[in-house]
């Protein structure tokens, strides 16, 4: 399938997470981490890696779709964030905040293609090694196959998205929970959800949601057409 990436194994070895906002500690009135139920900064950032590794093993694929780390100008909170979250393999798409996530890019970039990297122009997908471990980055928008499965993974929500109506699914994040039509058991709006950190800590005690159950929240959600997609 062109442009399609493409995946085989266990379904419950696969996860689904988005807007982690680790290091988020912006001079809100009330705090992002107090919005999601910690006591404090520290707490929060914690809390994030012990929920994600209660249910990550090292024989797992993780999706997170945009927006994993703040406040990381010069990348260094980057790696020591993924050195200690559990994954075999991490894809990584952009969203809209990308702090760290930038820098180690064009790091691993500049080593095969500095003139790309020292310019600043993307080539997706790309794969690489962090820490020893595999790390794909992706711009904010991807098609996924996971055994017989499609997928359409985005940042952002999406209203009419490929193949809605012939079993795709569609995951994005952004929303921050804004978006009702997304919630997970919304069964009015089509086989689609918002996946960020908020939806997770509703539904999956703020971990990453494996295939094999976000498939029984769609399983209950009738397909939605719009024209002939």
């Amino acid at each position: 399938m062109f442009n399609a990436l493409k995946f085989k194994g266990e379904e419950s070895k696969f996860f689904f997470i988005s807007d982690l906002h680790w290091n988020h500690n912006p001079n809100w009135e009330i705090p992002i981490w107090k919005v999601r139920g910690f006591d404090s900064f520290g707490d929060y950032n914690e809390g994030l890696i012990r929920n994600w590794n209660s249910v990550v093993d090292e024989d797992s694929t993780v999706f997170h779709l945009g927006d994993l780390i703040f406040n990381d100008g010069k990348g260094d909170k980057f790696y020591q964030l993924l050195d200690r979250l559990r994954y075999k393999e991490l894809i990584l798409f952009i969203g809209n905040h990308f702090s760290g996530q930038k820098q180690a890019y064009f790091a691993a970039l500049s080593k095969i293609f500095p003139a790309l990297a020292q310019e600043e122009i993307c080539i997706f997908p790309f794969k690489t090694e962090i820490n020893g471990r595999n790390v794909t980055f992706l711009p904010q928008y991807a098609e996924v196959v996971i055994n017989r499965d499609f997928l359409v993974l985005c940042h952002y929500r999406i209203y009419s998205w490929n193949k809605m109506a012939h079993n795709s699914i569609h995951l994005h994040g952004h929303q921050h929970l804004a978006c009702l039509e997304s919630d997970l058991m919304n069964t009015e709006n089509g086989k689609m959800a918002d996946i960020g950190i908020e939806t997770l800590l509703k539904y999956n005690n703020g971990a990453p949601i494996s295939l094999d159950k976000l498939k029984k929240f769609m399983d209950k959600k009738p397909y939605k057409k719009e024209g002939h997609h």
